[in-house]
């Protein structure tokens, strides 16, 4: 190899080495970027028990905005018919005009959080 060659070649080689690391540093930096902010489909669920009608509007408010803010993906909505105490003025028996109003304010204020929202087909008894 005669010494132009040579230059070429170890220049090609420099090139290609620094844009191999170049690409490694963002596929890297993509890498951590996905993990502070991870795209809505790898987010938490969780379940949310209505616990025997003890909701109310300012609750419902309060809880969806606190998993908004902690970085919550979306939820299970299960109304649980147990024995639980009464701790709310006014009982909210599921589906009944009262409930389904609260989970018709609960479907608007999740999906304007970009809230996935699934739902139990019945009350646990």
């Amino acid at each position: 190899m005669n010494m132009l060659n040579k230059s070429v070649f170890i220049s090609c080689l420099i090139v290609g080495i620094q844009s191999s690391v170049f690409s490694q540093k963002v596929n890297t930096d993509k890498l951590i970027l996905g993990f502070e902010n991870p795209g809505i489909d790898a987010k938490h669920r969780v379940w949310w028990h209505w616990m025997n009608g003890n909701i109310t509007k300012d609750g419902i408010s309060k809880d969806l905005l606190w998993m908004h803010r902690v970085g919550i993906g979306g939820f299970q909505n299960f109304d649980a018919a147990l024995a639980t105490p009464q701790i709310v003025e006014k009982r909210l028996t599921y589906m009944t005009p009262d409930w389904k109003d609260a989970f018709k304010f609960t479907t608007r204020l999740a999906d304007s959080l970009r809230l996935e929202m699934a739902i139990a087909g019945s009350p646990g008894l």
